[in-house]
């Protein structure tokens, strides 16, 4: 068996390319096709604005947002580190008091159980308000539109 050098991220952008209409993943009611994942996990890498490295704490319910979270935490060069809202929140706070992150990615019905498990000053993103904030800023503004006025000379 020969193991492949390219990362997971490599051939998700490979695979992105090559078929970016054809469906990515699916939860429940949900399905995003590759070009709508990509899109996503760019926005949240965007957002993250973290250095290489730095470790990236996800505390969210299996969902869609889960695998975009993951791989927009790994596009913008972070460690992930996932945080299951399940576990004891005693384990939860030893986890992020022995490895330091400063990030964690959560999603509307996850916000609140973190913040009342953990007492440590860590930026909360909400995964949910990032992706409907990015596709507001994303939206063309009037001033913005380009014009195209075709004559039979253009051609």
């Amino acid at each position: 068996m020969t193991v492949s050098s390219r990362n997971i991220l490599e051939m998700f952008f490979e695979v992105t390319l090559a078929s970016p209409q054809q469906v990515a993943i699916e939860f429940e009611e949900q399905t995003w096709t590759y070009a709508e994942l990509l899109m996503n996990v760019i926005y949240i890498a965007r957002h993250l604005q973290v250095e290489i490295g730095d470790i990236i704490y996800q505390y969210v319910d299996p969902s869609i947002e889960m695998v975009c979270g993951l791989l927009g935490i790994m596009c913008a060069g972070g460690a992930y580190c996932p945080l299951s809202p399940n576990d004891p929140s005693v384990f939860v706070r030893t986890l992020i008091d022995e490895t330091q992150g400063r990030f964690v990615l959560v999603h509307g019905n996850t916000c609140d159980r973190f913040s009342s498990a953990i007492s440590q000053q860590i930026r909360t993103i909400n995964i949910e308000h990032v992706l409907l904030a990015d596709i507001r800023e994303e939206a063309p503004e009037q001033s913005n539109y380009l014009y195209f006025i075709l004559n039979k000379f253009t051609y």
